[in-house]
């Protein structure tokens, strides 16, 4: 619970204090607070947290010589699965696929949905192993199956890496 107190003096020593029950404004508060960071339908960070994130994990780099992989994906016939199965079945596969993604997802690492069927993901690492651990546990997720209702579909993209500083 939150409450706000307010102490009032009358003029002659007294004071009247008010209690109010503000829970249900800090609850909205944080509902739009969270949408505005957050898409939507999958609930994965949104572009503009995206940014934010990326860009402090970029000045962290810097300030300890350490590196950022940086990873862009988009699905693979994602339209022909709108059209052939409809937008209910586009949208379950999205949504598996962040609840994949955030599973898989360690400390550190973060996946995003841009828009549309466009993916983008991050991982400060020191060593490239640990680089290379962390795409194939998203390609793991991006290339599989999603089964929605009788429909069985197979999952892939394409998917593109950039590293800090290097590139």
């Amino acid at each position: 619970r939150f409450m706000r107190v307010r102490h009032n003096p009358i003029g002659d020593g007294r004071w009247v204090t008010m209690m109010e029950d503000i829970s249900e404004s800090k609850r909205n508060e944080a509902a739009i607070a969270h949408l505005a960071l957050h898409d939507t339908l999958t609930g994965l960070p949104n572009r503009a947290q995206f940014d934010e994130l990326f860009e402090r994990a970029l000045v962290e780099a810097e300030e300890k010589s350490g590196h950022v992989g940086v990873v862009a994906m988009d699905l693979d016939r994602f339209k022909e699965i709108n059209d052939s199965y409809g937008h209910a079945t586009g949208d379950q596969v999205l949504r598996v696929l962040a609840e994949r993604f955030t599973s898989v997802l360690k400390p550190g690492e973060v996946v995003a949905r841009l828009g549309g069927d466009e993916f983008a993901a991050f991982k400060p690492f020191g060593s490239i192993e640990a680089l290379r651990e962390f795409l194939e546990r998203i390609e793991g997720v991006l290339f599989g199956n999603v089964q929605h209702h009788e429909v069985l579909i197979a999952t892939g993209g394409s998917i593109g890496v950039a590293t800090y500083p290097e590139d």
